[in-house]
């Protein structure tokens, strides 16, 4: 009867410590099999050197404001190239509602338009009229933007700030 006792009693203490033993093998295999990879990926990134960015030297800058003074000598006068943006609208359906002009220099040789402005249309059409806008103006930027649509209509109403960079 000891014995019966002993071999169930054993085989109870047995099953726990043979699941301990897989769980550990398991999580071993899981390790090695997933961690490990990464942790030779770490390494590989860690041991390259990093490379500095180039530094801007000062010709290499005034060649570059040079070059931009070139395109901004190119562009229309600032009275055209408003005109030329209300026929894109136009072009595109697009009503501009409002507008208001603010002229500002930002140093002696150029100067800035900015126009804040409030555009109408279908998002289609606005979209088309800023691409056309972009391509036909270099010497533009967008510095924000708001869009807001009438669910009934399906208008959408654009509050834009754009800005025209000029030469003085």
């Amino acid at each position: 009867m000891l014995k019966v006792l002993h071999a169930t009693h054993s085989s109870r203490l047995l099953a726990p410590v043979i699941l301990l033993v897989c769980g550990v093998l398991v999580h071993l295999g899981f390790q090695t099999l997933l961690f490990q990879p990464l942790e030779n990926q770490i390494a590989q990134h860690s041991a390259a050197p990093v490379s500095q960015p180039a530094v801007e030297t000062k010709s290499g800058y005034q060649e570059k404001i040079q070059e931009y003074l070139g395109i901004l000598a190119r562009q229309p006068n600032e009275s055209d190239r408003v005109l030329v943006m209300h026929q894109i609208a136009e072009k595109h359906a697009v009503k501009i509602k409002s507008a208001q002009y603010a002229r500002d220099l930002m140093d002696p040789e150029i100067r800035r338009l900015q126009i804040n402005a409030e555009l109408v249309g279908s998002y289609p059409n606005i979209r088309q009229f800023l691409r056309e806008l972009a391509v036909h103006d270099l010497s533009l930027s967008w510095d924000a933007m708001s869009f807001t649509k009438n669910t009934s209509t399906q208008e959408v109403r654009l509050q834009i700030r754009f800005v025209l960079f000029s030469k003085a």
